[in-house]
């Protein structure tokens, strides 16, 4: 919508702030699903190379086609076999080969942009036939671009290099994408799905970017190079602002508080007003993020999210790029503990196979179940995890376990890499084995998995959505993922009491942890680390050290005893009044 000068009018669009802060910028928009992109010019002499990159994505994806075809296991009717016959048809029709190949040598793009442009120019072409036959082979067109797009993903590709100044909009944002841009990070994000524990969103807030998410089917609106105003504190977008108000967001827009005025010593644990001890930890996602969190008051990492490692394309690192990370994070930690966890991830992250997308992947083949399926590549990370570990304290966590047996199975696998290393003569060190307590099946048996893991990280984002059957993504069920339902503070503090039974120390690792609205109530029912990003660790310890562990344990008591979750938040909000209003001038 434009006036009558041809200037575009300014629109305003609310949603939900899931990173804080305000920033004023160029719309970039992301396409993809596996792996996400975004049109990049390229220059004439590198019009070869990234033709020659797609002619290899090709002959890839022709050449899982005639796998499938060939595929003993898979029992594919005459029909199914059509299908992909089709598939091959079109991966070896000169004319749309030839189409793609003009794509980027005359308009000097890069080929995931090629890809997307020309099978997009198809899919409007089929879908405005009046043949239904012909219309459904739109289908079709779509599953080879995703096709192509994921043989892309998994070969050298064009660096993705944001202009200054981009604000990132698209579906749904990937961790990895942000992980694969590095340094030239977006100002800001604007998305139509996620949540306030999207991993995405986790990193985002660990890297000051903020973003608002909930804005469905804003991507109709945008377009690249858009100017865009993202308010995180209000859950507001602004599209094509005024220039007034451009200049009132930049007025309003906070100054970053200097920590020395927050804490005192961040050298020293955090410590109640009654002399309790919590212990404060970060959470990672670079090998080079302890520095940082350090400063912010970390006395170590209380867990690392080795699938960042993973990163761009699904692919797994090799043993020896593992090595080198773990390695490097361990000296970046210069003493300090370091918890690893192991591959967090779904199938579909890593097979590259378009049937391997699970309808419901958090209920899927992931986390421990994922590396016991991918055997070879899980004795990879274990192997890579114990030579590191000879240079310090470093010990591996084991994600989304279910019961002690799957413990004592990795056990095995660890016990048999030990004598394979032992034999070669390579060093290698003793890591402490713990696990991650987010399936309700493992909260229920931490008792017994107390005999088989040497301590518990207790991930409260996926315990939530487990326990309430409520995916903590999805904006459709938001209101139904209640961080403070009586369930979820009942789980948490009978995981916390059987750690201290059992001499197995918890850390809560979630974003229960790093928020300083929960902090006085899990102080109360017993946590004694808490581990959070780096940006959080401040404001933790502030309100740890005006707190009293007498006062957090009476109203942990009380609302242990109350049955829904709005007569808990509202107690706790009166007790934030009454005592702790000066910790949360922003409502929490």
């Amino acid at each position: 919508m434009s006036d009558s000068a041809g200037r575009k009018n300014q629109i305003r669009y609310v949603g939900r702030a899931v990173s804080r802060g305000i920033a004023i910028g160029q719309i970039v928009s992301l396409y993809g699903d596996r792996r996400q992109f975004f049109r990049v010019s390229i220059n004439e002499d590198a019009v070869s190379g990234e033709v020659k990159r797609l002619r290899t994505a090709i002959a890839v994806a022709r050449d899982q086609i005639r796998r499938l075809i060939r595929s003993e296991n898979t029992a594919l009717n005459s029909i199914a076999e059509g299908i992909l016959d089709t598939h091959l048809l079109v991966l070896e029709d000169r004319s749309f080969l030839s189409a793609l190949e003009d794509s980027i040598s005359q308009e000097h793009v890069n080929a995931e942009w090629a890809v997307k442009t020309v099978t997009d120019s198809y899919l409007i072409k089929y879908r405005s036939l009046d043949d239904p036959n012909i219309r459904e082979r739109a289908t079709d067109i779509q599953d080879i671009s995703d096709r192509i797009q994921a043989a892309l993903g998994q070969r050298r590709r064009t660096p993705m290099r944001l202009p200054a100044g981009s604000v990132l909009a698209a579906k749904e944002i990937r961790p990895s994408t942000l992980i694969e841009l590095g340094e030239d990070r977006p100002i800001a994000i604007v998305s139509e799905h996620g949540g306030w524990t999207s991993h995405a969103y986790i990193l985002a807030r660990e890297l000051n970017i903020p973003a608002v998410t909930g804005l469905r089917k804003i991507l109709r609106h945008l377009r690249n190079g858009d100017r865009i105003i993202v308010d995180g504190y209000r859950g507001e977008v602004v599209l094509n602002p005024s220039a007034a108000t451009e200049a009132d967001y930049r007025d309003r827009a906070p100054k970053a508080p200097e920590i020395s005025k927050i804490v005192k010593d961040v050298t020293e644990p955090a410590r109640t007003l009654d002399g309790r001890v919590i212990r404060l930890s970060a959470n990672l996602d670079s090998v080079n993020g302890y520095p940082i969190a350090r400063r912010n008051g970390a006395d170590s990492v209380g867990l690392f999210r080795s699938e960042s490692l993973i990163g761009r394309f699904g692919r797994f690192p090799t043993e020896a790029q593992q090595y080198e990370a773990y390695s490097t994070l361990l000296r970046s930690a210069a003493g300090h503990r370091v918890n690893i966890r192991t591959f967090d991830i779904g199938v579909g992250q890593i097979s590259g196979r378009g049937d391997d997308r699970e309808r419901n992947p958090a209920l899927g083949l992931r986390g421990i179940r994922l590396s016991l399926s991918y055997a070879k590549e899980f004795r990879r990370q274990i192997s890579a995890l114990l030579r590191a570990s000879a240079a310090g304290e470093m010990n591996i966590v084991l994600p989304m376990i279910s019961d002690p047996g799957e413990v004592h199975e990795v056990r095995e696998i660890i016990i048999d890499v030990r004598e394979r290393l032992r034999s070669r003569r390579i060093a290698f060190g003793e890591p402490k084995i713990g696990i991650m307590i987010e399936v309700p099946a493992a909260a229920i048996l931490a008792d017994e998995l107390c005999a088989e893991a040497d301590f518990f990280c207790l991930g409260t984002n996926d315990l939530i959505q487990y326990l309430l059957a409520a995916d903590r993504d999805n904006e459709n069920v938001a209101n139904w993922y209640q961080t403070l339902h009586p369930a979820v503070l009942r789980t948490v503090r009978d995981v916390l009491a059987a750690g201290k039974n059992g001499n197995r120390p918890v850390t809560l690792c979630g974003e229960m942890a790093g928020s300083p609205f929960y902090i006085p109530l899990l102080v109360g029912m017993g946590a004694e680390e808490l581990s959070m990003n780096a940006n959080s660790l401040p404001g933790a310890r502030r309100v740890i050290e005006s707190i009293a562990f007498e006062e957090a344990q009476a109203l942990a008591r009380e609302v242990l005893k109350l049955p829904t979750p709005a007569l808990i938040e509202s107690r706790v909000r009166e007790e934030i009044r009454l005592k702790w209003e000066h910790l949360f001038l922003s409502g929490g």
